[in-house]
């Protein structure tokens, strides 16, 4: 972790960080801390304030790490207060020193904590129509979009209840053909086991839980939770994915949610001609 100690007033006991790069970065495109020690008649106040600019709209506002930094404080009050020294003259010295390793504490926190995206579209086919393929027949999905998916096979339980556990044998991404250049495949196979972890046929909801297979390569846990909501004309599929990565640098699963999207309309148009 690398930082520029941005501004330093040792009159007024204020000292400014700003984040150079790694770590919070990967959160944030721009990253600041002020610091401001006020001197009162029989102690003293310090006022944190944290300046960020996000990468994306859902990654969180940084309160668990100010939670962090009031923490740390208190430590270094503790700290000072056993040396029976001058408070404001070494605070910022003994700040620095820990500074770094509260950073690197802050950015495995962010990662390891459980994140969510999220869509919405408008489909043709009615709610209980789509709803009834991914919770009660998800098995016909290979013949609905054989492209992405290539078999739905049941391991636990029957079809359409809580806790059967299910595995998608499906591809990922495309490939572009070396024979053929203008011709355009999809590429990785991969599977995915899952329970089916809730079931609401009331307000058509239905959760799965990934509990083995590729996508747990990358992401310590990942669950899909899809509801699909009435409206006059068709309904509105809302489609959403809770994961917690592996590690730092593994993106959030954007172009998975874009897979979904595109297996959502493949189903909506065959069943559109199955009831038509």
């Amino acid at each position: 972790m690398r930082e520029v100690v941005d501004d330093i007033d040792r009159e007024n006991c204020k000292l400014r960080f700003k984040v150079l790069e790694e770590d919070l970065l990967g959160l944030y495109k721009s990253f600041k801390f002020n610091l401001q020690v006020t001197p009162k008649k029989n102690d003293s106040v310090v006022k944190w304030s944290v300046e960020f600019e996000k990468q994306e709209n859902h990654i969180p506002d940084s309160h668990t790490l100010l939670q962090l930094v009031v923490e740390m404080s208190k430590k270094i009050d503790s700290y000072l207060t056993l040396l029976q020294q001058d408070k404001m003259s070494i605070y910022i010295g003994v700040l620095s020193t820990y500074f770094s390793y509260l950073l690197r504490s802050e950015a495995k926190m962010a990662y390891s904590q459980l994140q969510k995206i999220e869509t919405k579209i408008h489909i043709k086919a009615s709610a209980k129509q789509f709803y009834d393929v991914f919770c009660n027949r998800p098995h016909h999905i290979a013949n609905m979009s054989p492209q992405k998916v290539k078999s739905i096979q049941i391991h636990k339980g029957e079809w359409g209840t809580e806790g059967s556990i299910i595995s998608w044998n499906y591809t990922h991404g495309m490939q572009t053909s070396t024979s053929k250049p203008h011709t355009t495949t999809y590429g990785n196979s991969c599977v995915a086991k899952e329970v089916v972890e809730g079931i609401d046929r009331e307000n058509y909801k239905v959760s799965f839980k990934v509990i083995e297979g590729d996508l747990l390569e990358h992401y310590k846990s990942f669950k899909f939770n899809l509801q699909v909501t009435p409206k006059k004309n068709g309904s509105v599929m809302q489609f959403a994915m809770e994961f917690e990565k592996q590690e730092n640098h593994i993106p959030d699963p954007h172009n998975f949610m874009q897979w979904g999207v595109e297996l959502s309309k493949n189903i909506d148009t065959q069943l559109i001609k199955e009831h038509n």
